[in-house]
């Protein structure tokens, strides 16, 4: 179902909250420190979704915003992801 609407949507962008939703679209394992860390030094960019009904997204990887997520970190990255990447 996520990925038909995914399609139906076809985002130029996806934002995801946590490590679950990443690894789910990616097929890729990461800390969420290190892509604070690469946000930090500047090389933070996104990865390629799997492929989800022929075609691949562009996924940015973010903590999750509320609850025991972390959102000061969350803050920083979403700041930053709108900025760079004009996410209005």
């Amino acid at each position: 179902m996520l990925k038909m609407e995914i399609q139906a949507v076809s985002p130029r962008y996806i934002v995801t909250f946590g490590k679950i939703p990443f690894e789910t679209l990616t097929g890729r394992k990461i800390l969420l420190r290190d892509c604070l860390n690469k946000l930090r030094r500047g090389t933070y960019k996104p990865y390629k979704s799997i492929d989800i009904l022929g075609k691949q997204y562009d996924v940015l990887p973010s903590f999750f915003p509320l609850g025991h997520g972390n959102p000061p970190k969350a803050t920083e990255i979403l700041k930053y992801v709108k900025k760079r990447y004009s996410l209005e």
